[in-house]
């Protein structure tokens, strides 16, 4: 028994002896399943005082390389519950033992949001899952007998076939690889209508900012917001814990995207809404990493201001003066050959309103793994 319980000394560690006989209680217990994964619960009576250390995975959810419909948890995952009140005020811990994959019975919608919820069902202890577009709980459930582990966004739109994308084939309501969160892997912001940049280490909008303040966001479908000054801009995503991409982060984010090529048409759609869309040679305009409309559709600001010598012509002639204008990146619906990730202009004024700019969050992890 004693062996049992050292092998737990790395999920939990406490200066109460008191602890000792629940864990060796604990690990007698035997294993349950869930779709492949072996999950070991072990209970701790809530007014015991604790110190828990647990060793997670890098990340506890990842997309199933197999399934596009599928998750992947990886092993060594553990997960606490809390339940007061007649579930006997007591916390619930779960490690998963193995690595095993999620697979879900309903049609994910596209372009939508979706979590991942761990539930105890009818009192038993019993540990499953479930999927659901509620971020509070899944239908008939609560906080109290449910946890949100994670979530993800799916496609908005069939990709078709582009060659060499890392994205090619797949379908509208498939997951977006990149896009998969979990509690040790997710952005400072809320993490809904984002993916994963892993040569910066940041969460990237998948669509251009819609709405303002704090209701601005990444969403499918939607009206994107331009005519909006840096200033503005940089308040909203500060109101939703996000910021502008730099130069540095923009190119791989939309890295993959339509290149020297506009939006269908060479002008903006009669609504400017969010994803989805193809370029005029009828590609989808996305990125590697799954970013919307990254390249010919609207510039988007990025991070900081910058000194640009331009003559100015007045009463008394002609002069060289410094202004302090904005960096923009992607290109528009007019900007043809000119449209790429790596394409920048400066020609913009910080205080300026335009049609043809918009903007694209980002955020920082919660945690640096």
């Amino acid at each position: 028994m004693k062996e049992n319980v050292n092998k737990q000394k790395n999920l939990c560690k406490s200066d109460h002896q008191s602890i000792l006989p629940i864990l060796k209680e604990l690990v007698e217990q035997k294993a349950r399943m869930m779709e492949g994964v072996k999950i070991v619960p072990f209970f701790i009576q809530a007014n015991e005082t604790l110190n828990l250390m647990v060793d997670q995975p890098d990340r506890i959810l990842e997309a199933d390389p197999e399934n596009r419909k599928g998750l992947v948890i990886n092993e060594g995952a553990c997960f606490r519950f809390y339940h007061g009140g007649e579930n006997g005020g007591r916390y619930l811990f779960y490690r998963v033992l193995g690595r095993g994959r999620m697979t879900f019975d309903k049609d994910l919608e596209a372009g939508k949001d979706y979590y991942i919820y761990l539930i105890l069902k009818d009192q038993t202890n019993e540990l499953s899952f479930d999927l659901s577009q509620n971020p509070t709980a899944p239908d008939g459930y609560t906080k109290d007998n449910s946890e949100k582990i994670g979530g993800f966004h799916t496609l908005c739109a069939d990709v078709g076939e582009i060659e060499g994308h890392l994205l090619s084939g797949y379908q509208a309501g498939d997951i977006l690889p990149n896009s998969v969160w979990c509690l040790n892997h997710r952005p400072r912001s809320s993490p809904e209508g984002m993916v994963y940049n892993p040569w910066h280490n940041i969460l990237v909008d998948i669509y251009l900012q819609s709405g303002t303040g704090e209701n601005a966001k990444s969403a499918y479908g939607v009206p994107i917001t331009t005519n909006r000054s840096y200033a503005d801009h940089a308040f909203d995503f500060w109101s939703v814990n996000k910021r502008f991409l730099t130069s540095d982060e923009f190119s791989p984010c939309m890295y993959g995207s339509n290149q020297a090529t506009s939006i269908v048409g060479n002008q903006a759609p009669s609504l400017k809404t969010s994803g989805g869309h193809v370029d005029t040679n009828n590609r989808r305009m996305i990125s590697h990493i799954g970013c919307e409309d990254g390249c010919g559709y609207v510039w988007q600001y990025l991070s900081g201001c910058y000194p640009v010598t331009k003559w100015h012509t007045g009463e008394q002639g002609s002069s060289l003066r410094v202004d302090i204008n904005v960096m923009l990146g992607g290109g528009d619906w007019t900007g043809g050959s000119n449209n790429d990730h790596l394409v920048r202009n400066f020609a913009h004024s910080r205080y300026v309103e335009d049609e043809k700019i918009g903007a694209r969050g980002c955020s920082d992890p919660f945690y640096y793994n």
